[in-house]
């Protein structure tokens, strides 16, 4: 079974679970779909993610790491980071342990959004929603 879930109006997370979930922020969908991410959602259906002029241009570290969890991601991204060749893994380490923001448009975004499988929709849909964490 797959679900989205809906945080003020927005899908802020899908998932696959093998049990049904009786909970008013889960909508049942009919695939893992990531593409939903950042879309509205108000009276059974999704409308597209809101245009790029409304993504921000940075977050929080603590508001990417808690939107890449609730994306399921998190645990990916060091293996993603891991899998980069030198000098970019380097740089991206740096990035990912030291930086005090995530911002949209800079090498490391760029670099570790495609590693994940994202993308820049998907991308500027996860600001949108870290932004409001």
């Amino acid at each position: 079974m797959y679900y989205a879930q809906i945080t003020n109006g927005v899908v802020s997370a899908v998932t696959e679970t093998h049990s049904a979930i009786d909970a008013p922020d889960m909508i049942a969908i009919a695939s893992l779909d990531a593409s939903l991410l950042g879309n509205s959602y108000a009276d059974g259906e999704f409308t597209p993610s809101p245009p790029p002029s409304l993504v921000p241009t940075k977050i929080t570290m603590r508001q990417a790491r808690l939107v890449l969890f609730t994306a399921g991601l998190l645990n990916s991204v060091n293996t993603a980071i891991n899998a980069l060749p030198s000098p970019a893994k380097d740089k991206a380490l740096i990035e990912w342990e030291y930086s005090n923001d995530v911002v949209r448009h800079n090498g490391f975004v760029s670099t570790l959004g495609p590693a994940l499988g994202l993308t820049e929709e998907q991308i500027d849909a996860l600001f949108i929603a870290g932004a409001a964490l």
